[in-house]
């Protein structure tokens, strides 16, 4: 008989910095009970290492995709769907790249991502990506074990890696570090040293499940909710004896420092409110499902796969289902919305192309009785997109 949720949780040492937060990851939490912990934690390097090389490979196609739309190259670019890049757990319509980019983050803009350690919140990697005009130009990054990750705060004396060990709040912690990248940044890219600056510092769980998240509706919401779980931790804590540390220690597992103001009071909104408007800005509020570029480097070190086939066998959540769920561990409640979940097979995916990614027509503000092939927009991301559903004359 397998293990229990709980049962599984009981197994991780309590000197787990993200323990608390690992029950509301869904997706790796899925691979965390396939395995079981120690299995998992035996391959995490391996893990930290799988989520830089999909990094590198989402920016490269979004590369390659601003170059298309830059010659006016790319056909029908409102069915091909790639990553944001800016966060890239995000996913975007190509034809709304361009504005959305700009809206938020201006005209020419830097941001590094940084993973954090489950343990103990060290510093694995550093990942920038630059932006002009929208559209993505470059990128450099900083491996685990490189000796960039040593260079030391000019005041504190204290590693990069080592500063979120050192400070406890998360987001003095990513200032400090960005006082320390920025020069980086000078360094490896002179002639954006002007370009606006952030830093984003996530834990490797938590910014994993954004990537592995079966569509863009739940990708969303978890990004709104790993961002405020130092808001609805408390309440959590109380409600759950085995989490009753979140009552005085939550924090937030994912941030930007400092925030870009538009994006900042967006997650400041209501949780539904907040995926209606970033689903309408990224998609036109168009379902998404996501896809994982380095399937092949994550299956050698989780069942990734197999976790997210478990899922649409279960059937993934439609967004009215996602906009009216109850947080709980080890899996959302749906007592107030009672509908069709979607299931790929419904719209005529085959299994060989799930994980590519599908574009669909199903949004919202919409009450759907079925899914069908008439809800199928494109198969696939970026420049391998197949065009299913033609516009109607």
């Amino acid at each position: 008989m397998p293990p229990t949720d709980k049962e599984v949780y009981d197994s991780i040492p309590d000197y787990m910095f993200s323990k608390p937060y690992l029950p509301f990851v869904t997706v790796i939490w899925r691979m965390v009970k396939m395995i079981g912990w120690e299995t998992f934690w035996q391959h995490y390097d391996d893990f930290v290492e799988a989520t830089l090389e999909e990094l590198v490979m989402r920016m490269e196609e979004a590369i390659a995709i601003a170059k298309k739309l830059q010659s006016g190259t790319l056909e029908q670019p409102d069915k091909v769907v790639s990553y944001w890049i800016l966060p890239p757990v995000l996913v975007v319509r190509a034809d709304l790249q361009q504005g959305a980019i700009r809206l938020i983050y201006g005209n020419s803009a830097d941001i590094s991502f940084m993973c954090a350690h489950d343990l103990d919140k060290e510093i694995q990697f550093v990942i920038n990506f630059h932006f002009e005009q929208g559209l993505a130009t470059n990128y450099w990054f900083i491996k685990p074990g490189n000796d960039l990750l040593e260079k030391r705060h000019m005041k504190l004396g204290t590693k990069l890696k080592d500063i979120p060990k050192e400070i406890p709040d998360f987001h003095e912690a990513g200032n400090k570090i960005r006082d320390i990248l920025m020069d980086i940044r000078n360094e490896q890219d002179p002639e954006h040293a002007s370009s606006a600056y952030n830093v984003c510092i996530f834990l490797l769980s938590a910014g994993t499940n954004n990537g592995a998240c079966l569509t863009n509706y739940s990708e969303y919401n978890w990004m709104w909710e790993g961002i405020n779980s130092h808001k609805w931790g408390p309440e959590i804590g109380k409600k759950y004896d085995f989490l009753k540390i979140l009552k005085t220690n939550a924090d937030t597992v994912h941030f930007y420092e400092p925030w870009p103001p538009i994006f900042y009071q967006l997650t400041k909104l209501p949780r539904p409110i907040w995926i209606k408007r970033i689903a309408g800005l990224l998609t036109n509020s168009q379902l998404y499902s996501q896809y994982i570029m380095n399937l092949k480097g994550f299956s050698k070190v989780a069942p990734v796969k197999e976790a997210m086939l478990e899922m649409w066998e279960e059937g993934e959540p439609s967004p009215n289902m996602i906009l009216n769920h109850e947080l709980a561990p080890f899996g959302y409640q749906y007592p107030k919305i009672k509908g069709p979940r979607l299931h790929y097979w419904d719209l005529g995916v085959k299994e060989q192309d799930v994980l590519n990614g599908f574009l669909t027509n199903i949004t919202f503000d919409k009450e759907y009785e079925q899914f069908d092939e008439s809800n199928l927009v494109s198969i696939g991301h970026g420049l391998e997109t197949k065009y299913i559903k033609q516009d109607e004359e």
